[in-house]
């Protein structure tokens, strides 16, 4: 049973934790010893001064705190409207003000005011919370009632003591009215902050170009009062990211503020920060505060839908990242902390690659890049996600890689075996100017004579884009047992398209880009049966700069998991392909050679020939293709 609160008219607002508990015929012990030693939250009475909801009438007028430009708090003359009920859920009312200074009749209320306290007499009636509509022509804008706000603070007791935090709260994604949080994404404006809004789409987050001074630095913000910007950073140090908003309301060194989610995440570990506020962007369709995050003074606590709650003075500890970018002999490298949440984390550290690539003003807009780097996970030292990747050509290039790495990082982190986190990520980006693309032309044999159990050597041609000509050679084996006349297909494709081309393609439009990813892992009857097999699968690396060679015979094969069975007598064959795990192929791999490159792969090249005899012809074969 969670402690209530009681609210008396014109009075104060008195959380009564110590005799709500000691109500509770099914405390434990334990918490009775915690409560006596003083450690419990729930000793601890707090009060607020609340305008009783039931009092407010429509032409009262009060007082809006919060910051228009810096640190200082300014106060806006405010008109109480009327109180819609149940507005933002069942018994959850919103109050509807209008704001009747000067400075915001333009703008109206701002994404960035969020949690902007309403004071009539001295006392809290709520926190600015919401816009009324998208392209408002005045000044109305939504109010969380305290009361809500400060069942929150209750929520934080509670779980300080050791109590289940139930489910988390979804942000409303849908609602159009909501306050958004302003985000610096440190990005651009074009394809990749676009990409970045992609990603976070639906999060309650408004990612702006550019960056603020990054979170994690030691430079002071506006002092934690109520009306004072505050940040709920995503990430800290060199790349950090965090959304802004205003503090409602501090008792010591607990802390409310938003009047709605952060993201929803119910009890979380967020890092609070200060922050100072630069500007306001009037807009009647997206106004908003540009603001500079500083350092961080405590975590936010609670997440949840009428507000977050925070402790001032607990820091706690996050995953860490290490990023380097290395061009033209120069390397800059990017270190800090970032969240770590199962929904979160693929979005975040795709962003903070994405992030440490945009710091560098020198990359070309034409490139070829080399990413390498790991994700740890939970549960044991070599629980790593490392991903490799080469790409050439203007932004959809190093945007496909960071789309197959999304991805990827959701299927680990959503999957069903078991509750993962991860424990740091680790990356590495080598960038040349210009393309540096190989193609595929042809494959050949030496000698043209290939015999049963002997090996010989293929022989691959590319081509550069200034019509440069490379030869690679590869030396394969056929089996024994192969009988005079076996057709056999030669294959030389890149890493990355073998794989493309045995898991499939997904294509996703971002921006008016269309972005080609490897597709995960299915539920069929290949699917990884425990996590260990799943980081097995996508650790199998397609490295666009790999080339492969492949000698395939036409016939039925068995794959069973990740490996192939051939040779099989018939009787074998059915018992095996009755595993839920089996899958049927129409062509054999008889051989298969990989060997590095060092430049990025494009198209394919075949050919055919029979064993024994040695029949092969690249003028009339109508088999041998180019692409």
């Amino acid at each position: 049973m969670s402690p209530r609160a009681r609210v008396r008219p014109g009075g104060r607002f008195r959380l009564g934790f110590a005799q709500a508990l000691l109500r509770n015929a099914e405390v434990k012990l334990v918490f009775v010893i915690l409560l006596m030693c003083g450690f419990a939250w729930a000793s601890l009475a707090l009060a607020v001064e609340v305008f009783p909801l039931e009092e407010l009438r429509p032409g009262m007028r009060g007082k809006t705190l919060t910051v228009l430009q810096g640190t200082e708090v300014s106060e806006m003359e405010t008109e109480i409207v009327g109180v819609i009920e149940d507005r933002l859920a069942p018994g959850k009312h919103l109050i509807v003000g209008r704001l009747l200074d000067e400075r915001v009749q333009l703008s109206g209320a701002v994404h960035g005011m969020s949690g902007s306290p309403l004071l009539i007499e001295g006392k809290l009636v709520g926190a600015l919370s919401r816009r009324l509509g998208l392209f408002e022509k005045d000044t109305q804008c939504g109010f969380t009632p305290a009361a809500d706000m400060l069942q929150v603070w209750a929520m934080m007791a509670r779980d300080a003591a050791g109590e289940d935090e139930g489910m988390p709260t979804a942000v409303a994604a849908g609602d159009e009215t909501l306050l958004l949080l302003p985000v610096a994404s440190g990005l651009p404006e074009g394809p990749r902050l676009e990409f970045a809004r992609w990603m976070f789409r639906g999060t309650g987050l408004l990612l702006q170009a550019g960056s603020g001074v990054a979170p994690g630095k030691d430079l002071p913000g506006a002092p934690l009062v109520p009306g004072a910007p505050v940040a709920a950073a995503l990430a800290t140090g060199d790349l950090g990211m965090a959304g802004t908003g205003t503090l409602t309301w501090r008792e010591g060194d607990r802390v409310l503020a938003f009047g709605h989610p952060m993201l929803g995440l119910g009890s979380t570990t967020l890092p609070l920060c200060e922050a100072e506020i630069v500007t306001i962007i009037p807009s009647y369709m997206m106004p908003y505060k540009i603001s500079n995050t500083r350092r961080q003074v405590g975590l936010v606590r609670e997440d949840r839908l009428s507000a977050i709650a925070g402790v001032v003075g607990e820091m706690g500890e996050l995953p860490s990242y290490d990023i380097t970018v290395a061009f033209n002999s120069v390397e800059s490298r990017f270190r800090g902390n970032y969240f770590d949440h199962r929904n979160m984390s693929p979005m975040l550290t795709a962003t903070l690659m994405l992030r440490a690539l945009s710091a560098r003003e020198d990359l070309p807009a034409e490139m070829t890049f080399r990413t390498e780097g790991s994700v740890g996970f939970s549960g044991g030292a070599r629980r790593e996600f490392r991903f490799r990747h080469s790409g050439s050509g203007g932004e959809e290039a190093l945007l496909s890689f960071l789309v197959d790495y999304l991805f990827n990082m959701q299927t680990l982190l959503r999957q069903n075996f078991e509750r993962v986190k991860t424990t740091g990520l680790r990356g590495r980006v080598e960038v040349q100017k210009g393309s540096d693309v190989l193609t595929l032309r042809r494959i050949s044999t030496q000698p043209v004579r290939p015999t049963s159990g002997n090996a010989f050597t293929a022989e691959v041609r590319l081509s550069d884009e200034q019509g440069g000509a490379v030869v690679k050679r590869v030396e394969l084996k056929l089996p024994n047992f192969f009988p005079a006349g076996e057709e056999i297909t030669l294959r030389a494709l890149s890493a990355r398209a073998l794989e493309m081309e045995r898991r499939g393609v997904e294509e996703v439009e971002v921006g008016g880009m269309v972005l080609r990813r490897i597709s995960p892992p299915r539920n069929s009857a290949t699917l990884p049966q425990s996590f260990e097999e799943l980081l097995s699968v996508l650790n199998r690396v397609a490295d666009a700069e790999e080339l492969v060679v492949l000698a395939l015979r036409r016939g039925r094969a068995l794959k069973l998991g990740v490996e192939q069975l051939e040779g099989l007598p018939l009787s074998v064959q059915s018992i095996v392909a009755a595993d839920r795990r089996a899958e049927t192929l129409q062509e054999q791999v008889v051989g298969e050679v990989r060997l590095p490159i060092g430049r990025v792969l494009a198209g394919e090249a075949r050919t055919t020939f029979r064993v024994a005899d040695g029949w092969l012809s690249f003028q009339d074969s109508p088999v041998e293709q180019e692409r």
